[in-house]
């Protein structure tokens, strides 16, 4: 898996992105459903035909539909990256394909939003969102990517199968024993971690996406997941305890913390100090925890395109805080919002970009 580490950090003041793609993205923001109901509007007008999708509250669908998109859009713009935008609309080809509807109205829909801002826009403004744009056309146009799904081919993929179908089912007491008798048979809790555990999660993630799974099928997994998580974590003892203490957490806005809490637990086995903060942490209080807990390295995660603006914010008060104290800390981001563009970690001034749990202990035992 990819992994960067880098010795120094932009200045935090300096910007990521030129000053008419922040006024674009600001204008975004502040005009989003406005902007998403003339699109939709232009839409429904235009293409009579999605109107099918949601039938009769085929506006409201859209609305909030595109009220979203302009949310990744906008935060796409903001950190200066079209490849996020462009696996976003992928990601939503993948999602409408699954549910049989004509994937040319995720198309139709980009450009009923180029409609309503040029409207919104200055052409100067609008020159740095149009790439953009372009590049969410382009992968509307695609066929639906194959996406990564559980196997029995892959390594412990019977296990993680055998684990989703328990999760699924509620059977949390099974799920869990499942991974106690395997770690107990020898496997190290590392590999259950990053093949059974994770996989399964994001599979889960995925099924909700496509329509497989409900809503409540999606929150009992994933509670049964955290639950396996928080046995087989107490029941492994830890490695030789390594200098430092780091703090894991998810950035403000990003409620997902099987990831982060992945993290923590595999760090703190790996001997570190580990301070973990869950999903949702406000600016203020990862401030406030880096100093009450004198942390020396920072690990922050990131779900979606719509929480690197926070990720971003995050790393910019951080730096701010270390300069004016003094002190040294090292920041690691990771998390799916990094998946198709590692380098956004370089971007927003991260000392480098974990792929795993294993790659975040990989960079807090390096020299960098």
């Amino acid at each position: 898996m990819p992994t960067t580490d880098r010795m120094t950090n932009p200045d935090p003041t300096s910007p990521r992105t030129s000053p008419l793609a922040a006024q674009a993205s600001a204008i975004i923001d502040a005009g989003a459903r406005a902007l998403a109901s003339h699109a939709a509007e232009i839409l429904l007008d235009e293409h009579p035909e999605a109107e099918a999708m949601f039938g009769r509250r085929a506006f409201r669908g859209w609305h909030d539909h595109l009220t979203q998109r302009l949310a990744e859009l906008s935060a796409s713009v903001a950190v200066g990256s079209p490849e996020r935008f462009r696996r976003d609309v992928a990601w939503s080809v993948a999602a409408f394909a699954a549910r049989r509807v004509p994937t040319q109205a995720v198309a139709h829909s980009i450009d009923a939003l180029r409609v309503a801002l040029a409207d919104a826009l200055s052409p100067e403004a609008m020159a740095a969102v149009t790439p953009l744009l372009d590049a969410g056309v382009a992968a509307a146009a695609e066929p639906p990517a194959p996406m990564q799904r559980l196997s029995p081919d892959q390594p412990l993929g019977g296990l993680a199968l055998t684990m989703l179908e328990a999760v699924l089912s509620g059977e949390r007491r099974r799920a869990i024993g499942l991974l106690t008798d395997t770690a107990d048979a020898g496997t190290p809790v590392a590999e259950l971690y990053e093949q059974v555990l994770l996989p399964v999660e994001a599979e889960i993630g995925t099924m909700w996406h496509l329509g497989e799974i409900s809503i409540p099928e999606e929150h009992a997994a994933t509670e049964a997941t955290r639950s396996a998580m928080a046995v087989l974590c107490h029941r492994a003892a830890p490695a030789q305890t390594q200098p430092g203490t780091v703090l894991v957490g998810a950035v403000e806005g990003d409620r997902h913390d099987i990831g982060p809490r992945a993290v923590a637990d595999l760090v703190e086995l790996a001997g570190f100090r580990v301070i973990c903060l869950g999903g949702d942490v406000p600016v203020r209080d990862l401030l406030q925890a880096c100093s009450d807990f004198e942390a020396t390295a920072l690990i922050l995660s990131a779900t979606m395109t719509v929480h690197l603006p926070a990720l971003a914010k995050a790393i910019d008060a951080v730096r701010v805080m270390q300069h004016e104290q003094e002190r040294s800390l090292r920041i690691i981001v990771g998390g799916q919002a990094f998946a198709s563009d590692p380098a956004l970690s370089d971007r927003l001034g991260a000392n480098g970009y974990a792929a795993s749990p294993r790659d975040a202990i990989g960079l807090l035992r390096s020299d960098g």
